[in-house]
């Protein structure tokens, strides 16, 4: 999840805007993630949202797009530290249903500290010649 709103939507209104998600290619677009974040991933928190399998239920049958949870499953939400590149369990939630894969506000609404402000005044730029030294 990008950490500013600018970011935010670019992934909500630019990236994904074109894209039929009928015919999506996850290995592809993969690729084309990577290749954008890699090198500014300090701009981005990278959560796992972890179900065990005990409460996973399968008799309708899991899919990659359907997945049935038990009535009392619990969910663990890890943080990717890039510092010590462990994840850090930072929440324990009951669940009954995975948060969306995209363009949704719940780790923004459950971990707010993590997401920056954005500033309400644009600051502008000037440059003077001392600068163009």
């Amino acid at each position: 999840m990008p950490k500013e709103k600018d970011l935010q939507l670019f992934w909500s209104h630019d990236y994904y805007r074109k894209e039929d998600f009928n015919t999506y290619d996850f290995e592809k677009d993969n690729k084309k993630i990577e290749a954008l974040i890699k090198n500014n991933l300090n701009a981005y928190n990278v959560f796992s949202y972890f179900i065990k399998k005990e409460y996973l239920d399968s008799k309708d049958g899991c899919t990659l797009e359907s997945i049935w949870l038990t009535k009392n499953a619990i969910a663990e939400i890890f943080l990717y530290n890039l510092k010590t590149n462990e994840w850090e369990l930072v929440k324990k939630k009951s669940s009954n249903i995975l948060p969306p894969y995209a363009d949704n506000n719940f780790f923004i609404s459950h971990f707010p500290n993590l997401f920056l402000k954005q500033n309400k005044a644009v600051n502008e730029e000037k440059t003077f010649p001392s600068d163009l030294k």
